[in-house]
């Protein structure tokens, strides 16, 4: 019995050493959202957040929270200097009707009480 408990326990110190955490894998490519009436885009790179909210009227920075909400939702959230904001990006095709252009990304975008809807892809980088 005395074996087994010494078995068990050196099994169990032996699985711990084997696990470990990997630090958040940092994407240096910019995912930006956008949407109309009134225009608004969001750009999101390595935790940060620039935002620009009723046709440049309004801009801040914040940090982002990366939440994954299942294998095709994504929601980044931060504070606002007036309030707090979430963006639900989606895998799934957007078209602005506006441009006539295709996404590959569906954005909700919340914040100081309205619900924006629009698009988004990875921004191309140089």
């Amino acid at each position: 019995m005395k074996l087994l408990s010494l078995c068990l326990a050196g099994t169990a110190l032996l699985l711990s050493a084997c696990s470990t955490t990997t630090p958040d894998i940092i994407d240096p490519r910019t995912f930006r959202a956008q949407g109309n009436e009134p225009g608004w885009h969001i750009d999101l790179q390595n935790g940060h957040a620039s935002i620009v909210l009723n046709y440049g009227d309004t801009r801040y920075t914040s940090s982002a929270a990366q939440t994954l909400m299942g294998s095709t939702q994504t929601r980044y959230s931060g504070q606002g200097p007036n309030g707090d904001w979430t963006l639900t990006v989606i895998k799934q095709e957007c078209s602005d009707t506006m441009s006539d252009q295709s996404y590959e990304y569906t954005s909700i975008l919340k914040t100081e009480g309205k619900t924006l809807r629009g698009c988004g892809n990875y921004i191309p980088q140089p």
